[in-house]
């Protein structure tokens, strides 16, 4: 007997042993019609509760995953799943992502009445978890309405750069600070003062740590941005 058929079975023969105390002759028939009443609410109740684990976890279960995920815990459930945040962004907030899953909206109510937390991150959602768990939805729609791409996006916040001047301070990727330091010497007109007899001689590693040290960029990884 499954969990749903054994709790109907119980929501039944409550009712009817309810219905019956007023049949008991004696004190002791009522104690102990009484006691078997409780003993059963109580199992009614654990089965319950294991229904709508159930049901929680076979909803969570179909949670996709995308570019920027996050890990959440549900502390009621005491069950945990990683799920794509840009669509929890896009349905309107978790709860409205919640049912968009097939989830009841009782079951969602009853699985929020307790805290959850975010334990990790992946992709532009990762600049969005915070301590102790939170994270900052809003922040996440913010970036993701961003116009850049993603790369660059990720690289700029690790550089601490607002979000809305990434894509203005944005210089562009090379391999190495020497490449990067080359390719804008040369764009910026001043190879064109050296004869280009002499331009193999010059220290693009000197050139680059120089440029460095005057604040004139910052980087992450192989992505480099204007410092201003």
């Amino acid at each position: 007997m499954n969990v749903e058929s054994r709790a109907a079975d119980l929501r039944t023969s409550i009712k009817l042993m309810t219905g019956d105390l007023c049949y008991c002759k004696t004190r002791a028939q009522v104690a102990s019609l009484r006691e078997t009443i409780r003993q059963r609410e109580e199992e009614l109740k654990r089965l319950e509760d294991q229904a709508f684990i159930n049901r929680c976890v076979a909803v969570l279960d179909t949670a996709g995953m995308g570019e920027h995920n996050v890990y959440i815990h549900w502390f009621r459930i005491d069950y945990g799943c990683w799920i794509d945040a840009e669509e929890v962004v896009n349905a309107g907030g978790l709860s409205d992502y919640l049912e968009s899953l097939g989830m009841e909206p009782a079951d969602v109510a009853e699985l929020m009445t307790q805290d959850w937390d975010c334990q990790d991150a992946e992709g532009l959602a990762s600049h969005c978890l915070h301590k102790y768990g939170s994270f900052d939805w809003m922040a996440l729609e913010e970036l993701l309405e961003v116009d850049c791409e993603p790369e660059v996006l990720a690289a700029g916040l690790a550089c601490e750069i607002a979000p809305e001047e990434i894509q203005d301070r944005y210089i562009g990727s090379w391999d190495s600070d020497e490449d990067m330091a080359m390719e804008q010497w040369e764009e910026g007109g001043l190879l064109e003062a050296i004869p280009a007899s002499a331009r193999g001689y010059i220290d693009w590693q000197a050139v680059a740590r120089d440029m460095e040290l005057n604040g004139e960029f910052v980087r992450s990884g192989t992505y480099y941005f204007r410092n201003c």
